[in-house]
Parts: structure tokens; sequence; C-alpha cells
């Protein structure tokens, strides 16, 4: 890891902020921030989705205590309603990296290709996606391989996963102690 000076990042975010006020940069396409948004989570959800569809194909009828076969919905109401909660948790989560999404293609590829502070933060970025959708992933393969109701687990993995990475992110901008030049690049890519 480089030793990054007080210099460098004052000359960084001079040059991040220089490029948000170009007059004369393009719009950022909605739908490519959009996407950047919603990839996490829907991969996410997605496995999620693959477990319960899995479940659903392999689920064997039993019986309730009266001798009446209970449905695949009657005996994973709980798991159903845990995995609902996700798939909202999952939209909720994409919404909210909209916005840090648009700012971030609102910055030229030629400048963020540059600027040490967004290679830093978005490699971090991606070791952090990859290993929570790692971890995502696997409690939706116990939930087919052990137990089902693992599934009802979802949401929280899902939501604690996502915390721990804003916490992280959090940790990594206060290090750099640019956060308040956050709040000004969000600021000015808000007006575009």
């Amino acid at each position: 890891m480089e030793t990054i000076t007080r210099n460098q990042i004052n000359q960084d975010m001079n040059m991040l902020i220089g490029s948000l006020q170009d007059e004369d940069r393009p719009i950022v396409s909605p739908l490519a921030a959009m996407r950047l948004s919603i990839t996490w989570p829907v991969l996410c959800i997605a496995a999620y989705s693959a477990s319960v569809l899995w479940l659903a194909l392999n689920y064997v009828p039993e019986s309730d205590a009266f001798g009446n076969p209970l449905t695949f919905f009657s005996h994973m109401g709980t798991e159903l309603g845990f995995f609902a909660f996700s798939f909202i948790f999952g939209i909720a989560i994409s919404t909210g990296l909209y916005v840090p999404s648009l700012v971030y293609l609102s910055i030229p590829a030629s400048v963020r290709n540059q600027s040490i502070i967004l290679l830093n933060l978005k490699r971090l970025v991606k070791r952090l996606a990859v290993a929570s959708l790692i971890i995502n992933m696997a409690v939706a393969v116990a939930a087919c391989t052990y137990n089902e109701i693992l599934i009802g687990a979802a949401p929280f993995v899902l939501i604690l996963s996502f915390i721990v990475m804003q916490v992280v992110i959090s940790a990594e901008v206060t290090r750099y102690g640019i956060g308040g030049m956050m709040k000004k690049l969000t600021t000015l890519a808000k007006k575009i």
C-alpha cells in the first residue's frame, strides 16, 4: 500500500471538483447510474431467488398433525415472508446507491483513472462487494443444502453486509479526511 500525503489528497480533490465544474462535459445517463447502483443488490437477491426456486422445485409435501398435506406456501410461509423482505431491502439499497453512482459517473473516466482517492475507493468497494456477495451466496446455498429456515436469515445478512460495507467505506473516507469534500462533490453532481 502506497503512502498518500495530505498534499496529494488536496490536489486530487481539486482535480475532482474542477472536473465536475466543467460545463462542457457530457451529462451522465441515468440508466448507467442505475445499472451501477443495482448490480450488487440484484446479484444478492438473485442468489436468494435461486435458493427459493430450488427449495420449491425439490419440495416433498409433508403432512400436518391431522394428516392433511402441506403445500409449499403453507410450509415455507415464514421463510417466503423473509425472502420478500430481502427483496424490498434490495430495492431500498439500490435506491440508496443511485446518488453515489451518479456522482461517480459524473466524473469523467479520464479523471477517475487519475484520481488516487477514487482508485483506492473503487478497489475497496470491489473487494467489499465481492466478499459480501460470497457471504450472501453462501447463506443461499446453505438454505438449499442444510436447512431451508436459513432463507429467513437473508434480509438480516443482506442488511448487515450493506451496513458493514458502508462503515468500512466511511472509515476510509474519514481516513482521507475528505468527508466534507465528498458532500461538495455530491452537491455539484446533483446540480447536473
